[in-house]
């Protein structure tokens, strides 16, 4: 119930952790028994902030040691949800939320109901004295009618603390957020020869690869992300591997002259070899960085020393990219810069890419437009090291 009062605005927050979202997602049934704009406090959300502001939401509050992103952000930079009584606006529990001021003459009331999936085990997060976050375990959803907020959990049962993920500016937010949830449509100037048109997923609508939120944040925004993925270790044994293999180089690449990749190789047995040899070596890095995902094929760029460069280009289009993305890891088995053949991309420009990019089509000349536009485009050249 929200009664009239200049004062009565509800700050941006987030609802509490009641599930392991890793597995399960709760929301929240928010029923308007009035008619709700603007004037009497309607629910106003910040599209998206559910992939971002990935975080244990807890009592009595956020810890204290960092600065809330949320605590910066103004009710007019979320979207403001106008609803005719009886109406139902459902949230996910992770969504930031608030409502302005009921600056009319009459109560705004409203019903909220929580919802989480049958059988999913509840849980409670706790800000203990130290500021670290507690996870409980709840018996059951009566637990929730007599705990107090600001005490700790009893009668749940204590199941360790839970990582907070470092703070995130209010900028930060508010542009990872608008990439959550924009499409990947092209705005840019038509080229000759268009290729079909695809209906691109927005990053909000794809499953999340990267385990870091972070680093998925970056990837969605920025269309790439350097990681630590091999240690010293690790590279010398696929140095090794490496030189195990039976090679035939050829360096008259369709790409560059003294460019070679192990995956234009005829022999369909050296190809397997490779890809198991990949896989071994990976399997770790992979798993500690990766949720979700496959290997569909893997190969060794090769550049010689005094070799060409490659042009600018874009991968093949491997998925439906309505529903889901693909990704490459490129990983640097010497430490690169740009002198010895670095990888170079276009932040940003797969939100410029909505069509098919097919194996036997050479598309340089018709992306070149949309890839060296100083106007629109820069090229970075990330410094690679191998671990």
């Amino acid at each position: 119930m929200k009664f009239p009062d200049q004062d009565s605005t509800m700050g941006p927050h987030q609802d509490w952790t009641v599930v392991d979202e890793n597995l399960h997602r709760s929301l929240n049934l928010w029923i308007p028994l009035v008619d709700v704009d603007d004037r009497n406090g309607a629910l106003a959300v910040l599209p998206g902030s559910h992939r971002v502001l990935v975080r244990p939401r807890c009592s009595p509050g956020l810890p204290l040691g960092g600065r809330d992103p949320l605590g910066d952000l103004a009710i007019d930079d979320m979207t403001a949800i106008a609803m005719s009584a009886g109406d139902v606006l459902v949230t996910d529990h992770a969504v930031a939320h608030a409502s302005r001021a009921n600056t009319t003459d009459s109560p705004r009331a409203v019903i909220a109901i929580a919802a989480v999936p049958v059988g999913a085990p509840l849980f409670h997060d706790y800000r203990r004295p130290d500021d670290r976050v507690e996870r409980f375990e709840v018996p059951d959803r009566a637990w929730f009618r007599s705990f107090h907020m600001s005490e700790r959990p009893a009668r749940a049962r204590p199941m360790g603390i839970v990582p907070y993920p470092p703070d995130l500016p209010v900028t930060g937010l508010l542009r990872s957020c608008r990439h959550a949830t924009r499409p990947w449509r092209s705005s840019a100037t038509p080229v000759p020869a268009p290729a079909p048109e695809l209906s691109v997923a927005s990053a909000g609508d794809r499953a999340c690869m990267l385990r870091d939120p972070e680093q998925q944040a970056h990837l969605d925004e920025h269309g790439y992300v350097v990681v630590d993925l091999l240690r010293p270790d690790q590279v010398a044994e696929v140095k090794r591997a490496y030189d195990l293999l039976d090679h035939d180089m050829e360096w008259d690449s369709p790409f560059a002259d003294g460019f070679h990749t192990t995956l234009y190789d005829n022999r369909l047995e050296y190809r397997r070899a490779v890809l198991d040899t990949i896989e071994h070596a990976f399997a770790d890095g992979m798993r500690r960085h990766f949720d979700d995902y496959r290997v569909l094929f893997a190969n060794f760029p090769v550049k010689r020393a005094g070799g060409a460069a490659v042009p600018k280009h874009l991968d093949w289009t491997f998925v439906d990219e309505s529903k889901c993305s693909s990704a490459t890891v490129w990983c640097a088995l010497d430490d690169l810069d740009e002198e010895s053949g670095t990888l170079g991309v276009v932040p940003g420009s797969h939100f410029e890419v909505s069509f098919v990019r097919p194996v036997n089509h050479r598309d340089f000349a018709r992306t070149r437009p949309r890839l060296v536009s100083p106007k629109a485009w820069w090229c970075r050249f990330a410094q690679v090291k191998p671990w």
